[in-house]
């Protein structure tokens, strides 16, 4: 199997000798990484998860007022940026992750879309209350949180997409 490192070194043309020694003196680097940088990588990882948890939060809040003043097309163009927006901030983190620690992006990757799904159809369903003593037409909170976490997602499952096309296509035929 090729790694994505791996695929990068074939496609700048490194020997095969030259990558399995790059290889190598990386995993000596990590097996000789002290428990300061251990600890420090676990710190980046948690703060990095806390901080996209903590803005997932800020920004199911602040989208309630467009909630309550848009509908139809305009507000699912909205949602629909805000989850690119936001997921490809995710997106980014998680793959910085991945480069550190690999197991623990996957958790990551699972977790942070699922607390999206639950904030954005929380705040959609109390909006929906505060629509309704408006007078205004409430929203599908199932619908509206779909579309965010889709788009969400999108940006991260894009780039291991266009990694792994990139890595098949580095392999030598």
């Amino acid at each position: 199997m090729t790694t994505e490192l791996e695929a990068t070194l074939i496609r700048k043309g490194w020997d095969e000798e030259d990558i399995a020694g790059a290889l190598q003196g990386l995993k000596r680097g990590e097996a000789l990484k002290s428990k300061w940088a251990k600890r420090f990588d676990k710190v980046i990882y948690w703060g990095g998860l806390l901080f996209t948890i903590v803005i997932s939060m800020v920004v199911g809040v602040a989208i309630v007022p467009f909630l309550l003043i848009m509908e139809g097309t305009w507000l699912f163009a909205f949602i629909s940026l805000l989850g690119v927006s936001f997921g490809g901030m995710l997106g980014y983190l998680l793959n910085s992750i991945e480069k550190i620690q690999q197991e623990r992006a996957i958790y990551a990757s699972l977790f942070v879309p699922f607390l999206a799904l639950m904030n954005i159809y929380i705040i959609t369903r109390l909006s929906n209350l505060l629509a309704i003593s408006m007078g205004q037409p409430p929203h599908n909170p199932f619908l509206i949180s779909a579309m965010y976490v889709w788009m969400f997602c999108l940006p991260y499952f894009g780039h291991k997409l266009f990694t792994r096309t990139l890595t098949k296509q580095a392999i030598p035929a």
